[in-house]
């Protein structure tokens, strides 16, 4: 499991009055395959990689998070539906962690189990 949080700009530090959206390992596997080939979104493709330990944590700047926006609104209306309705509920609490960041010119801070 990984938790994305939003993150404060100047430090760096977990916003904890916001719940993070939790990433399963289940769906990482079942999005796995189409996002780490995905050339044409990198942030997603960097977060994609790897899932467990030091590898799996990841910071990203408010600019990044306004990227990660545009990778995931052209990554949802381009690709396929999930197969799994969990896939799915993640992709949409995701996409809202994303622009809540954005829209508070915060980043996101991603940590692994």
């Amino acid at each position: 499991m990984r938790d994305i949080w939003i993150s404060d700009p100047d430090t760096g530090r977990r916003d904890r009055t916001v719940e993070p959206v939790g990433l399963s390992s289940a769906v990482w596997r079942e999005l796995y395959p189409i996002l780490v080939g995905d050339a044409q979104r990198p942030l997603l493709h960097r977060l994609w990689r790897y899932h467990w330990g030091a590898e799996g944590d990841a910071d990203l700047t408010p600019a990044e998070v306004r990227d990660l926006a545009q990778e995931i609104t052209t990554f949802r209306i381009g690709s396929p539906s999930p197969a799994s309705a969990e896939a799915e509920a993640f992709l949409d609490a995701f996409a809202h962690q994303i622009a809540r960041a954005a829209e508070a010119g915060a980043g996101l801070r991603i940590l692994a189990d």
